[in-house]
């Protein structure tokens, strides 16, 4: 039982998990540096893949718990705030990358700012839809 509710949280960040391939596929064979627009709906799909995880994290630990009730709101604000602290982190991630290693993930402030409100879009969408349609 234990492991059947484990599989399927798990189950839950598989879309992370091919966002992260995709990342770094693209990194490695040096996609970014040839089309630096790239760079955008990857971080869209990053905050949507997210987005995806946290929601049904969410209505599992709902499901599950005698206390844990949210309504539509609040889990969208919830879910919102899960992935716009998820983009941040990940922008200090890429801030250290770079600090460690000298090479370029981060270009400007804007970009940074760009990638940060791509990934909050990208989580505001699929919470949109996902609200929607539960």
């Amino acid at each position: 039982m234990v492991l059947k509710k484990s599989v399927k949280l798990l189950g839950f960040f598989v879309p992370i998990i091919l966002v992260l391939v995709i990342h770094y596929v693209f990194l490695f064979f040096g996609f970014y540096s040839r089309f630096s627009w790239l760079d955008i709906p990857v971080h869209f799909l990053g905050g949507f893949s997210f987005g995806i995880a946290y929601f049904f994290v969410l209505l599992e630990l709902e499901k599950n718990s005698k206390y844990l009730k949210l309504n539509k709101v609040s889990r969208f604000v919830f879910v919102v705030a899960l992935v716009s602290l998820t983009a941040v982190f990940w922008e200090f991630y890429e801030f250290l990358l770079e600090y460690y290693t000298g090479l370029n993930f981060q270009g400007t402030i804007n970009d940074t700012m760009l990638d940060l409100l791509m990934g909050i879009l990208g989580g505001v969408s699929i919470s949109i839809l996902l609200e929607t349609a539960n």
